[in-house]
């Protein structure tokens, strides 16, 4: 027997009334019935998928409340069907679904009695269109290139049609829509053919941009971002992908890309509806933590210099170790596709390890690739300083050529929970010295439960110098670490080697990993705790040195691998968590303070 089936697919819930040997007086018709609900003939999984499409077997709230014992038949007869539904959805189309009403002495008590029948197997899926075209147009999934999903299921059929549809606006169809799906079920063989119905409308080519909304964005500038030739079949994807870019730029509020109707010549007119947002942005920050001390930055962007998404970024940071002041220009070119980047800046450094007035300048390029996560940085710049170290003067000049690629594709920017952040860079320096840079960072998360409850976050870092001894090198060139952004637990750039005053070196090379485990406790408050560890040398190719004894030497510490632990409180907000993080020094020495603590915005990695 083949039976066609949408909806219902096509069968009747059987109703049942079994009177008890004593029944209950019928309540009043103002007072809510007492009933109890339940359903049997399914296993536990199939049952859970199924049951919230009955409502009389809700609970708590969502249990409906019923006057009188009509009303209560009336909704067992519909939560029959729902459940009969709900089988056929998961493919189970010759599913019954029978119901019994019993009266008894504390109330009603209503049963469902599930018979699930056999899961049926999809064979073929077939478009039906409603619409004559001239042209050809693929009469199955298959030739219309989907990847069909064969589960027979209503969420795998859905998805089937989505894709359909998807594939039908790439192949020049921008009006294409579903009007539903059917599935021909033969009950003997246990098969089913799923039919699709799908208007296309014209088949079209891509006609003129229009622009509504554009006020301080240059027209021309906005158009630079179309990724396909006006005359060309209409595709979905590139019409998404020039979205995606305009939106990039930061220079919109809100952003509609849609086809306009398609004429009879075939040209669909491109039609874009945009909000721009403010140009203008002013932000400060603040920060604690007790090796530096307070620490404060403001800055002003503006976003839409000159009409083509120009932005320049003015900064002032200042902590008791380090003042700074940078200016970046960022100015985009959408064919490249990246953006030109200047940036220049004056640094005055009060450390340990050395005192400086440093001003660097630099240009280059930035191409930027799968969407803008992965981006390669290329350019030129100089730098001169005026050092102080261990009571000696020198002044520096280096000419330099930053090259880098990174990858980032971060869930949130300050409080990510999922995706990677990895970055590799070589640079090359002469002038004062000669010697190469190179650099490699990553950080990554993983996340458990719902709303991201468990968060295992995790981060890596490796730098070497390939050149001169380490002496040799400018201090503000040498690696060093410790602090809140490196080994938690020890002092601001104080794990690595110490001179004879405890005074830190600096190297040529430099090892950092770290582990946190972040659990959410209660809405928008997140416990933390952290493992740090992290290694500084005065070779390019450390020697690793682990549980070594503390001397009286200044080189003792010289590729020692110190640990941190410690936990942490964040409370999460909508400018990103802050964060409070305590941390002691698991190698402690006579140099170090029991415990650090840190206080800022924004995790740590």
């Amino acid at each position: 027997m083949v039976g066609a089936f949408a909806g219902p697919f096509g069968h009747n819930a059987v109703a049942q009334e079994t009177p008890p040997a004593a029944a209950a007086p019928e309540q009043p018709a103002s007072a809510a019935l007492a009933y109890r609900a339940g359903l049997t003939g399914l296993e536990k999984d199939l049952s859970d998928a199924v049951r919230p499409s009955a409502r009389l077997l809700g609970t708590g709230r969502d249990k409906p409340e019923y006057a009188s014992s009509a009303g209560l038949r009336r909704a067992a007869r519909n939560d029959a069907d729902r459940l009969r539904r709900a089988l056929a959805a998961t493919g189970r189309y010759a599913a019954e679904v029978t119901y019994t009403v019993e009266r008894q002495p504390d109330g009603y008590l209503v049963r469902f009695t599930a018979e699930p029948g056999p899961l049926f197997r999809i064979v073929s899926h077939r478009i039906e269109y409603q619409d004559a075209q001239e042209t050809d147009r693929p009469e199955t999934l298959r030739a219309a290139g989907v990847e069909i999903a064969r589960a027979p299921d209503g969420a795998r059929l859905q998805s089937n049609e989505t894709a359909l549809i998807d594939r039908l606006k790439n192949s020049g169809y921008p009006d294409a829509v579903a009007y539903g799906r059917r599935a021909f079920a033969d009950f003997e063989e246990g098969a089913a053919e799923v039919v699709y119905y799908v208007e296309t409308g014209a088949r079209a080519r891509f006609g003129p941009l229009y622009f509504d909304g554009l006020d301080q964005v240059n027209e021309n500038f906005a158009r630079k971002y179309a990724t396909w030739e006006e005359g060309a079949q209409y595709e979905l994807e590139p019409v998404i992908e020039f979205r995606n870019n305009l939106a990039a730029t930061g220079l919109f509020g809100a952003l509609q890309v849609a086809p306009g109707e398609v004429g009879e010549d075939g040209i669909a007119p491109i039609l874009v509806d945009a909000v721009e947002r403010r140009r203008r942005t002013i932000g400060a920050g603040l920060s604690f933590d007790t090796d530096i001390g307070p620490g404060g930055r403001v800055f002003f962007e503006h976003r839409n210099v000159a009409g083509a998404a120009e932005k320049v970024n003015l900064e002032f940071s200042a902590t008791p170790v380090q003042r700074e002041t940078r200016l970046t220009v960022d100015k985009p070119f959408p064919k490249l596709p990246g953006s030109f980047i200047f940036e220049t800046g004056l640094t005055e450094e009060t450390t340990d390890a050395f005192d400086a007035v440093r001003w660097d300048v630099a240009g280059g390029f930035a191409q930027r690739y799968l969407d803008d996560r992965l981006v390669a940085r290329y350019g030129v710049g100089f730098e001169a300083a005026n050092i102080e170290e261990n009571g000696e003067s020198e002044q520096t000049a280096l000419v330099s050529i930053p090259l880098s690629v990174s990858w980032l594709n971060e869930d949130d920017p300050l409080n990510p929970t999922s995706g990677q952040r990895a970055s590799f860079s070589v640079t090359p320096h002469t002038g004062s010295e000669t010697f190469v840079t190179i650099e490699t960072r990553a950080a990554s998360r993983l996340a458990l439960g719902r709303n991201a409850k468990f968060v295992s976050a995790m981060r890596v870092r490796y730098g070497a110098i390939f050149g001169p001894d380490t002496a040799d090198i400018p201090a503000p060139n040498r690696f060093y670490a410790g602090g809140g952004g490196s080994v938690r637990g020890y002092g601001f750039q104080r794990v690595g080697p110490l001179d004879d005053q405890n005074d830190p070196l600096g190297g040529r090379s430099v090892i950092e990993a770290a582990f946190e485990q972040r659990v959410r406790v209660w809405k928008d408050l997140q416990f933390a705790a952290f493992v740090d560890a992290g290694l500084v040398s005065s070779s390019s190719t450390p020697e690793i040195r682990i549980g070594e004894q503390v001397e009286a030497d200044g080189d003792v510490d010289d590729g020692r691998v110190l640990w941190g632990a410690g936990g942490g409180v964040r409370y999460l907000t909508p400018i990103g968590p802050l964060r409070l993080d305590v941390a002691v020094p698991v190698v402690r020495r006579p140099t170090d303070d029991s415990f650090e603590f840190y206080i800022s915005i924004g995790q740590p990695f």
